[in-house]
């Protein structure tokens, strides 16, 4: 058995300067620094005990942690450039959190990225605060989409690590009598313990693919 992976909960008792807040909309749990507001990264394919200590011994940490002491000496309810710099990243993080959300809301619904330049994105822009600052659709494809695309496959590895899942794979026709390919992955979740069943759409992937590149499949066939 390899080493047992270690809780946000484990990684704040280490360290004290670290806290764990919630990042986004669907209450995903996060590790950051309390005086700099910078997220950690807790995955263990990417050395996370030599990034953590690597930000806390910057200076730029080093800065905001005794600036922070010193306003807590003073007493003092001055805002601080600590101050400000937290206020400025923290506006900035619910930013990202809402395009990355609402990418992800286009996305699953099928719509195109460019909807953001139209009517869609207009309302967004006027009625949540945090989306003011939307890009165009075109930077929401080609920055933001990766983004949280990675971001979702990375919750995916997580919640995924060192589980079993189970895979069924049905023939059935559906209800007009066309044969399609149902298949259910299901694997258990020690976040949420809870099962969870998901169901693949193959028929859908192998019509694309067909229609796609015809020629290439009829050259191999």
């Amino acid at each position: 058995m390899g080493r047992k992976r270690k809780t946000l909960d484990d990684w704040c008792k280490e360290h004290e300067d670290l806290q764990i807040a919630t990042k986004d909309s669907e209450g995903t749990r996060t590790l950051v620094c309390k005086y700099c507001n910078t997220e950690m990264v807790t995955d263990p394919a990417k050395k996370p005990y030599d990034r953590i200590r690597e930000h806390l011994m910057s200076s730029r940490h080093k800065k905001f942690k005794t600036a922070s002491k010193e306003a807590e000496t003073a007493g003092t309810s001055q805002q601080t450039l600590f101050d400000m710099s937290c206020r400025q990243r923290a506006k900035e993080t619910e930013a990202d959190g809402v395009i990355h959300d609402f990418v992800r809301a286009l996305a699953y619904s099928g719509i195109s990225m460019h909807q953001a330049d139209g009517p869609l994105g207009d309302f967004a822009r006027k009625y949540c605060k945090a989306a003011k600052t939307m890009p165009t659709g075109q930077r929401l494809r080609l920055k933001y989409l990766k983004e949280a695309f990675d971001k979702d496959m990375e919750k995916i590895r997580d919640d995924m690590r060192d589980v079993k899942v189970s895979v069924i794979v049905d023939e059935s026709p559906d209800i007009t009598g066309v044969p399609t390919i149902n298949t259910l992955l299901c694997y258990y979740s020690q976040k949420n313990v809870k099962k969870h069943v998901v169901l693949v759409d193959v028929d859908r992937v192998m019509h694309r693919t067909v229609t796609r590149w015809p020629a290439q499949l009829a050259r191999r066939s």
